[in-house]
């Protein structure tokens, strides 16, 4: 039945205008990567692109530490200030201050510098071991490579 109504090239056989646009049949013949579907399914993870936007804001925040310090809060996260140990959150230290006097805020935000680049290093040092690993067996194979895995697993 669908042989009488249309013609191979996907018109109808009286002629009439194709079933799909040009639009449309980009759309279709764009092939589909392993980063597109990837991220497809990433977009539609609403609880995963929230974490990635508070992680993204932490990094942001962590990487200005210094401007926001001076700049903003305007103070200086090592500065001592006896006078005013451990005093609760107020309008000058936003997050209070600790046993030294030193602003909590501008520290932990410093902080978050130290941490940020000890995940970073940490996945980087893991990446290259793992790639040198994992060339190691693809090159050498055999034994080495059932050792390696062995070892992994």
């Amino acid at each position: 039945m669908t042989a009488e109504l249309f013609s191979s090239d996907g018109r109808p056989s009286d002629g009439r205008a194709p079933m799909l646009s040009n639009a449309a049949e980009e759309v279709r013949s764009e092939p589909l990567t392993f980063w597109r579907i990837a991220w497809r399914r990433l977009r539609r993870d609403w609880l995963t692109m929230g974490a990635i936007a508070v992680l993204a804001v932490i990094a942001l925040l962590s990487i200005g530490a210094e401007f926001i310090s001076t700049e903003i809060l305007g103070v200086d996260p090592n500065a001592t200030e006896l006078t005013a140990m451990l005093q609760p959150p107020s309008a000058e230290h936003r997050l209070g201050t600790d046993a030294l006097g030193r602003d909590q805020l501008s520290r932990l935000l410093y902080g978050g510098r130290i941490s940020l680049s000890i995940g970073l290093l940490g996945t980087v040092f893991t990446i290259v071991l793992g790639i040198a690993i994992g060339v190691a067996a693809a090159y050498y194979g055999g034994l080495v490579d059932d050792g390696i895995i062995w070892a992994i697993n």
